[in-house]
């Protein structure tokens, strides 16, 4: 969705903004952030 953003943006010169919003996971994620307590509670 983000090229079709960007493609639209560029072709009709209108300015925007494309964030990459996630919620990673990894060995230094802290317990209580949502991944880590939804895998915490299901095991």
């Amino acid at each position: 969705s983000d090229h079709f953003v960007r493609a639209y943006g560029e072709t009709y010169g209108i300015p925007y903004v494309v964030t990459n919003c996630s919620n990673n996971y990894g060995q230094n994620q802290f317990p209580e952030k949502l991944i880590p307590l939804f895998i915490n509670n299901i095991v």
